[in-house]
């Protein structure tokens, strides 16, 4: 969730136009996605194998996604 919350934070920041490590487009913030699902109230979280989709009061796990193996 950590990652989550630094999305949101980086949301608040919109003078910064470079992103190191990410390739994204020019004028674009590249965590755009997370800050959209924050503000529906969802939060995502990954464990390593596991992306999970959390909501509501109690940040129940509403989606679950288990990575493959190519």
């Amino acid at each position: 969730m950590e990652e989550s919350v630094e999305a949101y934070i980086g949301s608040l920041f919109p003078n910064i136009k470079k992103w190191k490590y990410i390739n994204h487009k020019k004028g674009e913030y590249p965590f755009q996605s997370a800050v959209d699902l924050w503000k529906q109230g969802l939060l995502v979280s990954f464990d390593g194998t596991k992306y999970r989709l959390h909501g509501g009061e109690k940040a129940d796990i509403l989606w679950v996604n288990v990575l493959t193996a190519p």
